[in-house]
């Protein structure tokens, strides 16, 4: 049955429907700009870390090959450095004295591929410490701000996806078909297009009760969010969680991290047989990175570990999904010894990340609670003090032992 829908109603529904899309478009392209500036800002530090080290190399080093390079007349000029002259131009090279076009043109590419090699086995570290220079720091903090805007983001980007595959070429058909009963066309519109347009309509309208607009509701939130964040907040988050830091850095511009190396000082076997390795991580609550799964089974293949990754790179994580996987081929008791300070974060994490059953054993009642543990098995947290107070029967066994900042050799280090 034909209804007659009111053109202003008609003009309504078409502009709610035109702005949320003009809305999430300009979400995506938010998204897609601060995925551009991460690129931009690792870019910008590894030309810096490149620089770094070619300002490193001595200028004798361009005549390496014995190419005649005058190096005298490049020193006398006031370049001690392949950094120096990389930053020169050719022609005030070329007008150092002794020194022609072409000589200055050898010259500079030599230097700049001294450069290339230089930038190629540059890794980002996301570091800004004292012995950072203030420049660095800065850029750092840069790509640290970027990461944070993106990271608060990134449950609106999911909705802003979700919506705009599943409904935005639907939603644009049907307005399309209600056009034909907007202004004068509603005279001459048929009665077939004029059904048509009223379906469309009803569903439009529909939609906007639907998961179409509950899933966007906190878009312009994240968008105030993301242009009020500043350098001082991003940083504090980071240091707080720097894992989804690096996680995202990984997966916007991948091998940018390094995290390769790992395998570079080892055997080819080795190599292998730890590759070889089953990893179980039925349980585990969180992803592990490239490098993370690969510290587990080379923590499962050798047995006895010192992990030595750097602050932030998920040593915890690693410990605890080597846990799980044992935990998931049978065995039953696990123990963390760690100073008391750390004890309830190790809990936390615990918990946070897997499905294992945590035991403090810390505190009055400790030698109940240890009893208990022995009987009934999970992951046992202690600490350096209270291991003293416990007293396992002469037969009890458990499978993996933890230890967290052992000072070992006057050095303190973690351990797993």
């Amino acid at each position: 049955m034909s209804k007659t829908i009111p053109s202003s109603e008609v003009r309504k529904i078409i502009n709610e429907h035109k702005k949320i899309l003009s809305e999430l478009k300009q979400a995506q392209n938010t998204f897609m700009k601060l995925e551009a500036k991460v690129v931009t800002d690792v870019d910008g530090l590894l030309d810096e870390q490149a620089m770094e080290l070619v300002s490193q190399i001595p200028v004798e080093e361009l005549n390496r090959n014995k190419s005649g390079i005058r190096i005298k007349a490049l020193k006398s000029a006031g370049y001690e450095n392949v950094a120096q002259v990389h930053k020169a131009h050719v022609m005030k090279i070329t007008n150092i004295e002794g020194i022609g076009e072409d000589s200055a043109c050898t010259i500079k590419a030599i230097a700049a591929d001294y450069f290339k090699k230089a930038r190629e086995n540059s890794h980002i570290r996301l570091d800004f410490g004292p012995g950072v220079d203030l420049k660095k720091q800065l850029m750092v903090k840069e790509l640290i701000l970027t990461l944070y805007k993106l990271l608060l983001g990134s449950s609106s980007r999911i909705n802003c996806n979700y919506v705009l595959f599943t409904y935005k070429d639907t939603v644009e058909a049907e307005m399309a078909k209600l056009g034909a009963i907007t202004g004068l066309r509603r005279i001459f519109c048929s009665a077939v297009k004029r059904e048509m347009a009223e379906d469309a309509y009803d569903y439009l309208s529909e939609l906007l009760d639907s998961e179409y607009t509950e899933k966007i509701k906190g878009l312009q939130h994240a968008d105030y969010e993301i242009t009020m964040a500043g350098s001082t907040q991003a940083v504090d988050d980071y240091k707080l969680n720097p894992i989804p830091y690096y996680t995202l850095l990984d997966k916007i511009c991948p091998g940018v991290l390094g995290e390769d190396n790992y395998l570079s000082d080892l055997p080819d076997e080795l190599i292998g047989e730890i590759g070889r390795e089953n990893l179980y991580p039925e349980g585990l609550r969180c992803s592990l990175r490239r490098y993370q799964e690969w510290g587990v089974k080379y923590i499962l293949h050798q047995e006895k570990v010192l992990l030595g990754d750097e602050m932030g790179l998920g040593k915890t994580v690693q410990a605890i999904a080597a846990m799980v996987s044992l935990r998931n081929i049978g065995e039953t008791h696990f123990m963390v010894i760690c100073p008391a300070s750390v004890l309830t974060n190790w809990c936390r994490e615990i918990e946070k990340h897997s499905t294992l059953k945590v035991v403090k054993v810390h505190g009055p009642g400790r030698e109940e609670v240890f009893s208990s543990w022995m009987k009934n098995g999970g992951v046992a947290v202690t600490t350096y003090e209270s291991t003293a107070k416990l007293k396992p029967a002469f037969y009890f066994h458990f499978c993996m032992l933890v230890v967290d900042e052992y000072d070992i050799i006057g050095l303190s280090r973690e351990a797993a």
